[in-house]
């Protein structure tokens, strides 16, 4: 039994074992760091709603109880009027950095697949022809461009998807032609 054990076992076995075992604990290690840091923020959250909840009781409207901004790390919280406009443009330069993310985190196998789930499965308008037709519609530079801008005044949110920079500088699409 032992040298059929030691015959199988051999040192290239040990290193592929090795690796894999340390990559799956990185994994989850990440995951463990991830869901503390969630569940800290859901803990102070209900902390504060318990003590103040999510309205100052000292204005007789309902007035934001501004501490929530701090555990929510959001800085600029002050409320200002968007236009339609504005939150529409938010909305889908959030959703085409997401796609980017995923392309790039192997999630989707190719922008096609992306541009097919995201009008048939999200609801993209198809008019646009999905996020990475789009993104190639109003060129990489464009959108990092607005995302940037977006994050230096609200934050890493809005950072751009490495793969969205890379397109950006070296001018290339999704699609190429």
């Amino acid at each position: 039994f032992k040298t059929l054990f030691q015959k199988e076992l051999t040192l290239e076995t040990l290193e592929k074992i090795n690796t894999d075992l340390q990559t799956q604990i990185e994994r989850h290690a990440k995951l463990s760091e991830q869901r503390r840091i969630w569940e800290s923020c859901i803990g102070e959250i209900d902390r504060l709603k318990a003590q103040a909840g999510d309205y100052s009781e000292k204005s007789k409207g309902k007035q934001v109880d501004e501490t929530i901004y701090d555990v929510l790390n959001m800085p600029n919280h002050g409320r200002t009027e968007l236009s339609r406009q504005a939150i529409a443009e938010r909305i889908i330069l959030t959703m085409l950095n997401e796609a980017a993310y995923c392309l790039q985190d192997g999630i989707l196998r190719s922008a096609r697949d992306g541009d097919i789930g995201a009008i048939f499965g999200l609801g993209f308008p198809p008019f646009l022809g999905g996020p990475f037709r789009y993104m190639d519609a109003l060129g990489a530079a464009t959108v990092v461009e607005k995302l940037d801008a977006l994050k230096a005044e609200f934050g890493p949110r809005f950072e751009p998807a490495p793969i969205l920079r890379k397109h950006a500088q070296n001018g290339t699409m999704f699609y190429p032609q």
